[in-house]
């Protein structure tokens, strides 16, 4: 499959897009669409989701949240592990990056269900959260057209997300066909 742009994917105007775990303001996926669709923006780091919060305040259709997506409402921990990798606590054991000090850093942050800001409207979703993806998929009332979930490694090409199996089978029992990847990103679609 080629390597590709999420954009690529898209034949259609995008009148709700999700995205869980923005990142920084520039790797912002769905920026282009801030003025014309409805965009909900989840990203629990404090210094990222300021920047990004900060740049959206203009565009009324874009709502910017403070936290991570998970199983319910009572905040996630995670790990940085340095070089730009992190993991959601559950999603991989820290036992092996604490034996070698390799933590960095380790913080609690608040966090949604997915279910409850979901009213079935994404037509878009790109999920990037630290290894925890299944738990937006597995909640998520919308069907969308479109779907980035990162489940490889470009620093370990022998990596496969832990749930792999389960996130596969979901798209499967829901339309889905994979059609690309960009970097760690698997992209599926769904014909309506």
């Amino acid at each position: 499959m080629p390597l590709l742009s999420f954009r690529n994917y898209l034949d259609f105007s995008p009148h709700c897009v999700l995205e869980a775990g923005v990142g920084s303001y520039a790797c912002c996926r769905s920026r282009p669409f801030w003025a014309t669709a409805s965009c909900l923006l989840f990203e629990p780091c404090p210094a990222l989701f300021a920047v990004t919060a900060r740049e959206a305040q203009v565009f009324p259709l874009v709502t910017v949240s403070p936290c991570a997506l998970s199983d319910d409402d009572k905040g996630v921990t995670f790990y940085d592990i340095g070089n730009g990798l992190s993991f959601v606590e559950g999603a991989k054991s820290p036992s092996r990056y604490t034996r070698e000090g390799r933590v960095l850093a380790k913080r609690r942050v608040p966090s949604v269900c997915l279910a409850d800001v979901d009213a079935g409207d994404i037509d878009v979703a790109l999920l990037d959260m630290e290894r925890d993806e299944w738990v937006a998929l597995k909640n998520m009332v919308s069907r969308p057209r479109l779907i980035a979930v990162e489940m490889v490694s470009w620093r370990n090409p022998e990596y496969r997300h832990r749930h792999d199996a389960e996130i596969r089978s979901w798209m499967f029992e829901n339309g889905y066909n994979e059609v690309g990847f960009d970097g760690c990103d698997v992209f599926w679609r769904r014909e309506d």
